[in-house]
Parts: C-alpha cells; sequence; structure tokens
C-alpha cells in the first residue's frame, strides 16, 4: 500500500515537472517494468530460503556461515557502480562509531567491488550478490527482511539513497521505532527508486544528509575509508612527481553487458574537448594521467593508465594528483575518500545530490538532471538529442578559465612549512631504568601483567600489549611530549599504527590529551583466534576515537593535531616517504611527530630483513631519508652512537630483537607555515551552477 501511494505521488510531481504527455509515456513503460518484476517476484516470495540464498548469491552457505557467528552482526546492502562501493564505506563507519563490537557484513555488486571492500578491514565479510536482483526494490527488501526474519543478521540496512532498517525480532524496540518513523518521513525515493529519482531533490539534502535523516545515523564523506597500502605505492615509480589526473566513462563495470552500439554514456563529456583541457595543462607544466578502465576512450596527450591499475592503485595516484578531472562518478568519490580535490562535470545527475561542496563543480544549461527518467537514461539522451545538451553546453572555455583560477590559487596561497629536528636518540637503557615507575603506570592501567621491563607481555582477555623494545620507545614518546609539546589547551594526539598497543591506553587516562588512534587493522598480532579488534575496540571506545585506516590514507583533515606518534612501523614498508607526507599533513604547525623505528648498521642489515620487517633503517639510509624528504641533515657521524645501542639493547636482551638491530627515535618539529590555504573552490564552483 505504501508502494503504491509513494508512486502516485511521484506521477504527481513529475506531471508538474514534465507535463501530461511525457507524464503518461513515462508511467506506461514503469508499469510494464513492474509488472513484468512482479512475475519474478511473486515466484521469489513464495519460494523456500535456500531457493532464495541459490538465487541471490554466488556463494555457498554464506547465510549459514554468517549465522554461526556469535555477535552482534549487521549487514548493508548497497547495490550499484564502484561510487556506491566506495560510499558504503561512509556507512560502515557510522555502523562501528555507534556499534563498535559489531561484524558487518557489506552486500556488493561485482567482484571487483568485493576485493576492494575486503580490505577495509571494518568489514568482517564482503558478499557479491547475483546479477539476477535488479535495481527495483522488491528483490532486496525480500532479501533484507529475510536476512534478519531467519537471524542471519541482527540488522540489515539497505541504503537506497534512503535508508530502510530491519531489525531481528524483540531487538533494540526502541532503536527500531525512531528508525521506522525517520524512514517513513523520507520514504518517498525508496519505493519510486529508480524510476521517478529525481524526486530526491524534494528533500533539499545530499545523499548524505539524506541517508542520515532517514536513519539518524552520522554518515558524512569524513566516513569515506581506503586502506592503501605499501604496494600500491609503488606504481608512483614511473610516474611524473607533479600531475593531474583525468578519468573519461562511466558505469564501467556493467556497460559492456548493456546493448551501447555507439558508446554512448549521457554523464561523460568529449574526448577532444578532454584533449584540448590537457593541452592547456601541460602549457602550464602538468603533465596529466588517464585512469579508468581499457574500455575507456582515450583522451589524446596523457599518460595512458587506463586498465592498469587495480582501485587503489588508481587512489594511490589520485592522492598524489594535484586535481583530478572527471565527470559524476565512481573515481569522484575514490579522489574524496583519499583527499584529493576533482573538477566535475555535471549534466544528467543533479550537482545538489551529488556534489561536495569542496570540489569545483560545473554545469551548464537548463536541460540538466534527467537521470532515471528513462530507463536507458545512460547510455541513451532521454530528451532524444544526438549529443546529451547538458554536456554540449559545457564548453572548453569553462573548463580552462576555471582551470586558470584554480592552478593561481593553488600556486599563490598552498601550504608550505619547514621542518626542525628536534631530537634523535637511540636504545639506552638508562631511560628504562629511570623510569621504572611510569612504566609500571602504563602496565597498570592498560591492565598488562608485567613480566619484566625488556619482554613482551599481553592481556589475554583484552588483547592489549606491550611488545619488548616498547618499554623503551613507549617513555622515549612520553618524554619527547613531556619536553617539547605546547602546553595551551587540551592536545590532541594521534596514535598512527596504533594496533593494541598500551601507549594509547596510558595517555587517553592523561586529561591533558584527546586521544586518537588509528590502524589498518586492529586484529593484526593476535596470539590467538580470537576477535581482539573487536574486544578492545568495545572496552575503549569512550577514551579513545578509533578509525580502521591506513597511514598511508589518514581520514583526518591537514594541520588537526598537536602531536602525532608513530611506534615501531616504519620498517614494514618500504614506501616510507609517502607515509612520512601523511603524517606531517595531519599535524599542526608547530606540532610535533615523534617516531621510533628499528635501526642498523649495514653490515648486519641482510641477516635482518624479511617478510616482517620490509626495509629497516640504517645509519647511512636514515640520514638520506632525512635529508631527502625534509631537508633536515644529521652533520655527524652516527655509526659509534648506532653500535653502542645495538650492544646495549643485546645485553639487555629485549624480547623480540635479534642481534644487530636496536630501536631508534627522533623528533621532528613543522613549524613556519609561508602562506595559508584559502578554501575558496566552492565560490569558483557557484559560477558554473
Amino acid at each position: 500500500m505504501y508502494r503504491l501511494t509513494n508512486l502516485l505521488k511521484a506521477i504527481e510531481i513529475y506531471y508538474k515537472e514534465n507535463g501530461l504527455l511525457a507524464t503518461i509515456k513515462r508511467s506506461l513503460e514503469v508499469l510494464v517494468d513492474l509488472t513484468l518484476k512482479k512475475i519474478i517476484d511473486i515466484f521469489l516470495l513464495f519460494g523456500e530460503d535456500s531457493l532464495f540464498e541459490k538465487y541471490y548469491t554466488k556463494e555457498k552457505n554464506i547465510f549459514l556461515d554468517i549465522k554461526k557467528i556469535k555477535g552482534l552482526k549487521i549487514g548493508i546492502i548497497r547495490l550499484g557502480g564502484l561510487g556506491d562501493a566506495i560510499i558504503a564505506t561512509s556507512l560502515v563507519t557510522a555502523v562501528k562509531r555507534k556499534w563498535p563490537n559489531a561484524y558487518v557484513y557489506v552486500f556488493v555488486r561485482s567482484e571487483s567491488q568485493r576485493q576492494f571492500l575486503s580490505k577495509y578491514k571494518n568489514i568482517d565479510k564482503v558478499i557479491v550478490i547475483s546479477e539476477k536482483v535488479d535495481l527495483d526494490g522488491y528483490l532486496q527488501v525480500k532479501m533484507a527482511s529475510e536476512l534478519v526474519n531467519n537471524e542471519y543478521l541482527d540488522i540489515c540496512l539497505l541504503d537506497r539513497y534512503v535508508i530502510k532498517a530491519f531489525f531481528k525480532k524483540g531487538l533494540y524496540p526502541k532503536l527500531k521505532e525512531k528508525m521506522n518513523n525517520l524512514f517513513q518521513k523520507f520514504n518517498l525515493n525508496f519505493d519510486t527508486f529508480p524510476y521517478f529519482t529525481n524526486n530526491l531533490l524534494i528533500y533539499k539534502r545530499n545523499e548524505y544528509e539524506l541517508r542520515s535523516a532517514s536513519t539518524d545515523l552520522e554518515i558524512d564523506p569524513s566516513g569515506l575509508s581506503v586502506c592503501l597500502n605499501d604496494h600500491d605505492f609503488q606504481i608512483l615509480k614511473n610516474l611524473p612527481k607533479s600531475f593531474v589526473t583525468v578519468h573519461h566513462g562511466s558505469d564501467s563495470e556493467f556497460r559492456s553487458k548493456l546493448k551501447n552500439k555507439n558508446n554512448l554514456q549521457t554523464k561523460n563529456w568529449f574526448a577532444d574537448r578532454w584533449a584540448k583541457v590537457v593541452k592547456f595543462l601541460q602549457s602550464k607544466g602538468y603533465e596529466v594521467i588517464q585512469l579508468g578502465v581499457s574500455q575507456d576512450e582515450y583522451i589524446p596527450g596523457t599518460i595512458d593508465m587506463r586498465g592498469k591499475t587495480t582501485i587503489t592503485e588508481a587512489g594511490a595516484i589520485l592522492k598524489n594528483a594535484n586535481l583530478h578531472l572527471d565527470t559524476e562518478g565512481g573515481l569522484v568519490h575514490l579522489a574524496k575518500a583519499v583527499g584529493t580535490r576533482s573538477l566535475v562535470l555535471f549534466g544528467p545527475t543533479a550537482i545538489e545530490f551529488y556534489g561536495y561542496k569542496d570540489n569545483i563543480n560545473i554545469r551548464a544549461g537548463n536541460c540538466k538532471n534527467c537521470w532515471w527518467s528513462k530507463p536507458d537514461w545512460a547510455f541513451k539522451c532521454p530528451v532524444g538529442y544526438k549529443k546529451p545538451r547538458c554536456m554540449e553546453s559545457i564548453t572548453v572555455k569553462m573548463v580552462v578559465d576555471t582551470l586558470e583560477k584554480f592552478l593561481k590559487m593553488h600556486l599563490q596561497k598552498q601550504q608550505r612549512f619547514n621542518y626542525k629536528l628536534l631530537d634523535f636518540s637511540l636504545f639506552d637503557s638508562s631511560l628504562i631504568n629511570e623510569n621504572i615507575e611510569t612504566l609500571k603506570d602504563i602496565y597498570k592501567i592498560a591492565e598488562i601483567p608485567l613480566n619484566g621491563f625488556n619482554k613482551s607481555s599481553y592481556n589475554q582477555k583484552k588483547g592489549t600489549y606491550i611488545h619488548g623494545s616498547k618499554n623503551w620507545e613507549y617513555l622515549y614518546a612520553i618524554k619527547m611530549i613531556k619536553k617539547y609539546a605546547q602546553y595551551k589547551d587540551k592536545l590532541r594526539l594521534l596514535d598512527a599504527g596504533a594496533g593494541r598497543g598500551a601507549l594509547q591506553i596510558y595517555l587517553a587516562n592523561n586529561s591533558n590529551f584527546d586521544v586518537y588512534s588509528c590502524d589498518y587493522n586492529y586484529n593484526d598480532l593476535s596470539p590467538s583466534n580470537i576477535d581482539y579488534g573487536k574486544i578492545f575496540q568495545k572496552k575503549y571506545h569512550k577514551l579513545i576515537n578509533f578509525r580502521v585506516a591506513s597511514i598511508f590514507n589518514l581520514p583526518y583533515q591537514n594541520n588537526y593535531f598537536d602531536v602525532v606518534y608513530c611506534i615501531s612501523v616504519l620498517e614494514h614498508f618500504k614506501e616510507k616517504r609517502f607515509a612520512l607526507k601523511e603524517l606531517l599533513r595531519v599535524l599542526k604547525p608547530n606540532g610535533l611527530l615523534i617516531l621510533t623505528f628499528d635501526i642498523t648498521s649495514s653490515e648486519y642489515l641482510i641477516y635482518l630483513e624479511d617478510e616482517y620487517r620490509v626495509e629497516i633503517f640504517t645509519d647511512i639510509s636514515l640520514k638520506k631519508f632525512l635529508l631527502e624528504e625534509l631537508c633536515i641533515n644529521i652533520n655527524y657521524d652516527i655509526s659509534t652512537k648506532l653500535n653502542k645501542a645495538i650492544k646495549n639493547i643485546s645485553s639487555y636482551k629485549v624480547e623480540g630483537i635479534p642481534f644487530g638491530l636496536t630501536v631508534g627515535g627522533l623528533v621532528i618539529k613543522k613549524y613556519k607555515v609561508i602562506t595559508d590555504l584559502t578554501q575558496t573552490h566552492e565560490n569558483i564552483s557557484k559560477q558554473y551552477r
């Protein structure tokens, strides 16, 4: 009944915007489409659960495997292209913020999306849904309701811009009532998608605001998460240091399955026009890299990376781009998730709904917002133009003039910093001996048994730990914070690559600090099969602000933290410069970056590097790294001091440190902002809306 009522409302709105003839024609198209789908729906609605599972999934017994898991289980269904998979991570972040110990299962459309999202350790399982599941909501609602009715899941969130929440019987009755009431306020589009999607605009909200309003969850772009790793950044080795990226395609995963002989995509601009923009950028000294899939039309003059990257490798390239050029689609969301601004051309889809405020969004002419006005709108202009009038109206001059303003602002008003080395130290057991009481407090507050100040120790119930060398490294970080941090108000600290280490717990119990913790995988290094990550976050989530994310793509804004510390992480990857760049990005001016790391001399290096310690600093490579990346010069020989520290840590019998290795620490201050970046991208966008 709700569905019929909302369809009638949608038809009424469509009539007011498009007239009688267009409304009759569209209504007949919808009627035929719904009738065909209803035949399939009736067959499935009376089918057995086994038939349901076989019809909808590509994996055997996947629902039964989920059912065996003990704990709160939450499913998220968001079906669509790459952009939908990326946007789903913002909902995952919101879910984990509310239920930090929940098991999260995400249902997606393709195998490539499964591989991409499986790297995000906030998701416990990514499940590919059969292509038989249409975009129409009937079968998706059937799936979501059956998943909770049969107690495979406790909660299932069906995300169709408006989110409908399904709850297992008797679970969270007050929350269920609240979410249901919110959903009823915004369910017009949910019931009519994809037939009258323009009705989204009546809510006067963008897609994040609409999803938040319909669930009361905190869903926003800051929750987007793309986990980049060391390997992803190796693709940059053969690319220019300064570049702009461009993409020319949309719905790449599904394009080959549709009858589209002329290869027209209504959301796309035109390759010859992009080529002129590329030529302009080259005249300004910028190389242009084309991203996308191999089927995308090539843009002359670009460095061709079509079909040559994984999604996360494309993310690494976007992370280092000065700007991304595109039409509305998946790579714009990917760029947003890695913190890179985009210049986006809009035609069939709405800036008001899909546009990010800090991007440069361009639209021209009065022909716009025809998305889903016809079933084949994405590949055939709904109005009947050979080339979509909305995209034709965007001229090369508009784009070039906008880029001219952006580049001028980018060059003149970008942030520039200098860096100073405040301290460089190597392991010395005297630091431990002189601070025994502080160490005892760390063990006590983190509830870790004390086995000796050279040993590793675990709390077997909560998963917290202190590794052998961290007895020194933690004290070093605490000492440096006390010595160099500028105490004005409460200091905001980031423990990057924190794991379940005890230092974050100790510092979070100090009223002077507001502690944030970030790691790629909080369940890493578990001494058993226990899911310590969820136990750990549930225990401390009111004390510490947790985010699951990569050190190569930290989910925080620029200049956010007073102190960033990173304990024994750098030795685990090769592309250290990209991690360092990210750590410094989130650090405030006059803030402190504290690093501790494994270090050895050249004679021992060959015996120490392995799959775990991928690349260890030596006295020579450390000096070179600091000089090349930060213009910091250690102008004295540290080899004698290093050999002494190697002998000292060996005689102290620090667990986990083989002979020839020691640990070191350094403190870097970020200072002297020469100019400040003015956020004026929104003003540039407004003139072309």
